[in-house]
């Protein structure tokens, strides 16, 4: 069927549909994203000089995927008018049966915060070769192993899978085989709970390299009051950053830690607020509270993986906070 010339198309409407997980790949071997708007919009003259039939190069024509000539006069047509973006259109999200549903914190009952507890202390009381150990599980974040990634795409998805192995450790406790974190909207108060043992501080076992963290110095935090009005004040609003960081279209913005209204300097400001050892990206994980809540991902993932389509949008990492939304798997 013949397609129709789009005077007027946008990114985000017509101009990412063009290319097919193929062509994304095919390209990113070449070292062209044409994933997102950046990397369409930089390479967008060659593109629409190879896809131009009759000789178009891109896609190889043995694919038989190549441009029609409608399709390449609507990529003309987005250049000459300037690239233009276009509006996200938010869906709502589809959830399927959950294989694990995290809470608020503050809707879990006293036996669930009992047998956190129970669990957390488990962890804590395992020696530090053991695997599963509280000691292992938080040196592979920061000291002494520093595996964690940020300020790049892959801190997403990498602090995702952090949080699925520390859950699959409190499951190891016995009784515990279905626990799953909670998670804190940081426009409420943290609990109480979180600032009693084992939850409000952790002393290392041994040595793990560090001058602010040693055996006999544990873990600190400011108070829970001082926690939220940092959350929320002018200076890092970090739950305004949270929503500001949803709204954009462009994972870039979404992402870039130089963005303030990005999730990264959301997450940054977390820490910070915190205070004590979290802002200290080499000892956090260390902090009970602070690195072991999850927060919610993030509402309507289509706004944020329009551009992003090979990097779909994740759960923002370890520092306990959130926006509010539906139960996680």
């Amino acid at each position: 069927m013949t397609e129709a010339i789009i005077d007027n198309p946008t990114y985000l409407e017509h101009i990412r549909h063009f290319f097919t997980d193929e062509d994304l790949d095919h390209m990113s071997q070449r070292g062209h994203d044409l994933s997102t708007y950046q990397g369409v919009r930089k390479d967008a003259v060659s593109v629409s000089q190879l896809t131009a039939p009759p000789d178009a190069s891109m896609p190889p024509p043995e694919t038989g995927r190549a441009w029609s000539a409608e399709r390449n006069q609507s990529f003309v047509n987005w250049i000459n008018n300037g690239f233009p973006i276009g509006t996200p259109t938010l869906q709502q999200p589809v959830y399927g049966p959950a294989a694990r549903v995290r809470k608020d914190v503050r809707d879990l009952s006293a036996d669930e915060i009992t047998a956190l507890a129970g669990a957390f202390r488990d962890l804590m009381g395992r020696h530090p070769d053991d695997e599963t150990s509280y000691f292992a599980l938080a040196g592979l974040h920061g000291f002494p192993n520093s595996y964690c990634l940020h300020h790049q795409d892959l801190y997403n998805p990498w602090h995702r899978v952090y949080l699925r192995h520390f859950e699959d450790a409190l499951r190891t406790v016995r009784g515990c085989a279905d626990m799953t974190l909670p998670y804190w909207d940081v426009t409420s108060a943290p609990p109480d709970f979180l600032f009693q043992p084992p939850f409000d501080s952790y002393d290392v076992p041994v040595d793990i390299g560090s001058p602010d963290l040693f055996p006999g110095h544990p873990t600190t935090r400011q108070d829970a009051a001082t926690i939220q009005q940092g959350m929320t004040d002018r200076d890092r609003d970090v739950s305004g950053a949270i929503k500001q960081a949803l709204r954009s279209p462009i994972w870039h913005d979404f992402n870039n830690f130089i963005n303030p209204g990005s999730i990264v300097a959301a997450h940054d400001s977390g820490h910070v607020a915190i205070g004590g050892t979290m802002p200290k990206q080499e000892i956090a994980a260390f902090d009970p509270s602070g690195s072991r809540s999850c927060r919610r991902p993030p509402c309507g993932p289509s706004a944020v993986r329009s551009s992003a389509r090979a990097r779909p949008a994740r759960p923002w990492g370890t520092l306990s906070v959130s926006c509010v939304c539906r139960p996680s798997t």
